[in-house]
């Protein structure tokens, strides 16, 4: 809800980009007709809005695949995803929600060296956030689904947003993704800058397969803006 909350040194106003970290949404939701726009690397574009209380849709795709695949005589896939989810406040500082996500990749996966999983897939994560807009943990817990069927193992998550200045956050991101015979974590860690409805984000990125060229990581900068 809009307002201020009371700080010891100052009053600040509420956390306009609570909803959401990197990447995925947490619990706290969008409220009728709020939503933001997303943009990593400058090539990834995506939105979410909430057409009523508590559920919101969401979808993006990565520019350069979608022109790639235009080009006549190319084969190659535009890269995009299609979200839908609700979350609700259960009791003052938790919230529960659940979300469905389905995307296209426009390149094979890293995993698919070793099992043919397709360029589809998709997941279905149940959600809890803990704490308030401005200092929350979510936990994330789901199944995924590829071309060949359903994971045998579990999505799991974890990310966390705290706001220690007005217009600073520390924001962490954590995966641990089974899509393919074995587990493909990422990690994240990185700076939000928050003013007035925008959210500008650096970070950095770690995995062993996605880091391979780039060194020990990689970085990552991206920015939301509210409507």
């Amino acid at each position: 809800m809009p307002g201020t909350h009371t700080r010891v040194f100052s009053t600040w106003k509420d956390n306009p980009h609570s909803s959401h970290t990197f990447f995925a949404p947490s619990a706290i939701p969008l409220q009728q007709g709020q939503g933001y726009y997303q943009n990593s690397y400058v090539i990834m574009h995506s939105a979410w809005f909430a057409p009523v209380d508590n559920v919101s849709i969401g979808g993006g795709f990565q520019m350069m695949s979608v022109l790639a695949s235009l080009r006549p005589g190319q084969s190659k896939l535009p890269g995009y995803f299609l979200a839908i989810k609700g979350g609700m406040r259960l009791q003052p500082g938790i919230w529960a929600g659940v979300y469905a996500v389905g995307t296209q990749l426009s390149n094979d996966p890293p995993f698919q060296d070793t099992l043919d999983t397709g360029r589809k897939m998709g997941a279905i994560i149940g959600q809890c956030t803990i704490g308030s807009p401005e200092a929350h943990a979510t936990l994330n817990l789901g199944w995924g689904a590829t071309g060949i069927g359903l994971t045998r193992k579990p999505i799991i998550g974890f990310s966390a947003q705290w706001r220690f200045t007005e217009p600073m956050a520390i924001v962490t991101e954590n995966w641990v993704l089974n899509f393919g015979p074995k587990a493909f974590p990422v990690y994240t860690l990185g700076m939000r800058w928050i003013h007035r409805k925008l959210a500008a984000d650096g970070a950095l990125v770690y995995n062993k397969n996605l880091a391979e060229g780039f060194g020990a990581v990689i970085p990552y900068f991206g920015f939301a803006l509210r409507f």
